[in-house]
């Protein structure tokens, strides 16, 4: 399982098809809003900062998700084991 982001400054949609179901999908899921687009990306998080901030910590999250399943899956195996 290798994590996969999309990241586009418009819609979301149809990313999950290549993302997966754990994947991230940073996007702007609205319209409406109007100003020069420094200050969009400012106000909508499309700086690169932005960005590696929240891959970071989508990264960190899969990383402790998997460390605790698996984890779990041998403290649950020894558990039944020594019963």
């Amino acid at each position: 399982d290798v994590p996969i982001a999309s990241l586009e400054a418009a819609s979301t949609f149809g990313w999950q098809a290549i993302t997966g179901s754990h994947g991230l999908n940073i996007g702007l899921d609205r319209f409406g809003a109007s100003a020069p687009d420094d200050v969009l990306a400012e106000q909508f998080g499309f700086t690169a900062p932005a960005v590696a901030a929240k891959i970071a910590a989508w990264l960190a999250c899969l990383f402790v998700h998997r460390y605790l399943a698996s984890t779990m899956g041998s403290l649950t195996r020894a558990i039944w084991d020594t019963n």
